[in-house]
């Protein structure tokens, strides 16, 4: 995946992007388009930040021609050298292929764009406040009680109510942000066929339980409201000032969040620059302010924890699942004759094939999952130790029942 990458240059976007409106010098702006430049080619939605940064330079003081003229130049710079990109691709890519370019409005007409933004108002707006308010709630929790101490008792207990009772009623009916990253008690999306059943719905991972979903329904509102009380304690001292730099950020995070409403495919992962940046202004907001570790302690532990274990799990299950497919192959199964799930299908072994292979089962003669499917017996365990939750955990390889076939 691209996350890494784009989270890593768009660190280095705002590096320069700071350093530009604190010192004002030529050379930055040019770097910061050069950077936006590569930007781009890692993923579309990089296209936010020059626009974003274009506005912010407005507010700048001591605005100079020259540096309009950058400005402008680095906007168009940008937008040809993703636009002789896509040109590249088309040239290249099959129709069929999953990228979906800027210059077009979208697959299935010119409104396609519009209409998923009027959806993704009511279906993915929620989920994207509310994760971004859960994993930057640490960040602003440190500089909670300083942030306190600056207002008057009446003020904070108001505040926090208010936060309480906005996070109730907005994502009362938003569960907890899950996807591609976090999947109930797993990190990483379970790619296996019983997830992908034909005419399966409301699919439960197999590590779910009831006392989890309580769990998750309890971070929901305290990490929520952990980070909307932070906010507003912050927001007047954010707004009061209205510099450049904030200008830039606010920009990008509405920018960014209207891109995320019109991509046709949206996962979790895809939130990690708003979190990114949230952090940043969290930071750069309360650089003068007293830190206090241990009130933020907890929730950095309680994610340290799910990161590093839901890690170990991940490897562990992917260990067992290619332990099993190279059994199979060892004992001379043919690649076409094995339902490995999304990862052991779309590999291939490097040949052609679908990468929608592995949703059905045709003619698989032996399956890797964890429940068995009609038709299918048991062949070989494959068990292993799962930190989150911490227990014992079983992989199976299942063979096709010659003696039902007709």
């Amino acid at each position: 995946m691209t996350d890494v990458n784009f989270v890593t240059l768009l660190l280095a976007c705002c590096y320069v992007a700071v350093l530009y409106f604190e010192k004002q010098q030529l050379i930055s702006v040019i770097l910061f388009y050069v950077l936006c430049s590569f930007l781009v080619l890692v993923r579309q939605t990089g296209l936010v930040l020059p626009l974003c940064f274009a506005c912010a330079w407005l507010f700048t003081p001591n605005r100079r021609w020259q540096h309009l003229v950058a400005v402008i130049g680095g906007c168009m710079f940008v937008g040809l050298v993703l636009g002789y990109y896509e040109a590249f691709l088309k040239q290249r890519l099959p129709a069929e292929a999953l990228y979906e370019y800027v210059t077009k409005s979208g697959r299935g007409g010119d409104n396609v764009w519009w209409e998923r933004m009027k959806t993704g108002l009511f279906t993915r707006v929620p989920s994207i406040l509310l994760q971004t308010l859960i994993y930057s709630a640490p960040f602003s929790l440190i500089f909670l009680p300083s942030l306190v101490k600056e207002r008057p008792r009446t003020t904070v207990i108001l505040l926090l109510l208010l936060s309480a009772g906005c996070v109730i009623v907005i994502f009362r009916g938003t569960s907890f942000p899950m996807g591609n990253i976090f999947t109930n008690m797993a990190l990483g999306a379970e790619t296996f066929y019983q997830e992908w059943r034909p005419g399966q719905t409301g699919y439960v991972a197999h590590t779910h339980s009831d006392l989890f979903e309580i769990m998750l329904t309890v971070v929901r509102y305290l990490f929520g409201t952990a980070g909307l009380f932070c906010f507003l304690l912050m927001a007047p001292r954010q707004f009061k000032r209205a510099s450049p730099g904030f200008v830039f950020f606010a920009l990008f995070v509405f920018g960014y969040i209207a891109v995320l409403l019109v991509t046709e495919t949206y996962f979790d992962r895809y939130l990690l620059p708003l979190i990114v940046v949230a952090a940043l202004v969290i930071l750069r907001g309360t650089i003068e302010k007293e830190t206090s570790l241990m009130v933020g302690a907890f929730f950095v532990i309680l994610i340290f924890y799910v990161s590093v274990a839901g890690t170990h799990d991940y490897f562990r299950l992917n260990e067992q699942r290619w332990s099993a497919y190279r059994q199979l192959r060892d004992a001379g199964i043919a690649i076409e004759k094995i339902n490995g799930g999304y990862e052991v299908n779309g590999w291939h072994e490097g040949k052609d094939f679908n990468w929608w292979d592995h949703m059905v089962l045709g003619n698989h003669d032996y399956l890797i999952q964890y429940s068995p499917e009609p038709g299918f017996l048991r062949y070989r365990t494959l068990p292993f130790r799962r930190w989150f939750p911490v227990k014992d955990d079983t992989l199976f390889i299942f063979k096709r029942d010659v003696s039902q076939l007709p």
